[in-house]
């Protein structure tokens, strides 16, 4: 499900309901919209992989994990992080070793 965009007829055929009353419920218990949360969630996901699996480059990391653009990888990942995918990699795959 991480992979898949968030529209309108997803919505529709998983959780029958109209895209805005799903996004309002969404919200009101994550506290962030579907797409951030999902977003936020494969960016999770790319940092784990960042770490462990040092023989995949980043470029790779963000397509596997549904980032068609590696320059909005990068952005979303630094807002979320503070610091762009390389830089993260190599302070913590420090820590590791």
């Amino acid at each position: 499900m991480l992979y898949l965009k968030y529209k309108n007829q997803l919505v529709k055929q998983v959780v029958y309901m109209d895209k805005s009353y799903f996004t309002k419920i969404f919200r009101k218990y994550f506290g962030e919209s579907p797409n951030r949360y999902i977003n936020n969630q494969k960016l999770d996901f790319c940092a784990k992989e960042l770490i462990l699996n040092e023989k995949i480059t980043i470029e790779e990391i963000s397509l596997n994990y549904g980032f068609s653009d590696y320059r909005y990888f990068t952005r979303k990942f630094k807002e979320r992080y503070g610091e762009p995918p390389r830089q993260y990699r190599k302070f913590y795959r420090g820590r590791i070793n």
